[in-house]
């Protein structure tokens, strides 16, 4: 199981985006603005805008937060996202489909969410002593797969994530205009396994 990791290639972090994102410009104040750690984690959402014969495991998919504060030790918890069952869609989102393009939506498991509120319960009780600090959110697939032969050409694989953190609120872009196979090739893998 190879970890292809948007936080190698596609990082999305509010402490400072990689040079190999494209993240709208219209994204940098919501996200600047987000907070994963006020959020309700049964609230959360990801969604990512892929190639159609891509497919996410059911907990095939990860959001990773760090929590550096101003005195002490980071703190990193990488928590599973689950594709919702049905692959239920984004109807706000619709518009970014295109032919031969698809959409998961993935929210964190139960047990992951119940980890994330005792992540924000030490966040807020450092806060609450005074040591403030900063954090980061990157998300990443675990384990996906590809229905069909793997595409050798030079054709582009166009790839999106969007993130929500309140239900029915707006969705943020968080990568737009990646190129799937350029995030493998970052990572030194040829291509995904067959499904």
């Amino acid at each position: 199981m190879r970890l292809v990791r948007f936080a190698s290639a596609l990082l999305l972090s509010v402490a400072g985006l990689n040079a190999c994102t494209s993240v709208p410009p219209s994204s940098y104040a919501q996200l600047a603005a987000m907070s994963p750690l006020d959020a309700n984690p049964a609230d959360i959402r990801m969604a990512v805008i892929a190639p159609e014969p891509l497919e996410i495991k059911p907990s095939g998919a990860i959001l990773s937060i760090v929590w550096q504060p101003k005195s002490g030790e980071a703190v990193k918890r990488d928590f599973t996202l689950e594709v919702l069952a049905g692959n239920a869609t984004a109807p706000k989102l619709a518009s970014r489909l295109g032919p031969g393009r698809r959409i998961f939506v993935l929210k964190l498991t139960a047990v992951d969410a119940e980890s994330l509120l005792d992540l924000q319960r030490q966040v807020r009780a450092a806060k609450a002593a005074g040591n403030d600090g900063r954090g980061q959110i990157s998300a990443g697939l675990r384990e996906a797969c590809w229905n069909g032969p793997f595409p050798t050409g030079n054709e582009k694989m166009p790839l999106e994530a969007h993130l929500r953190t309140e239900a029915g609120g707006e969705w943020m872009a968080l990568i737009q205009g990646i190129d799937l196979k350029d995030v493998l090739k970052s990572a030194n893998i040829p291509s995904l396994p067959s499904c």
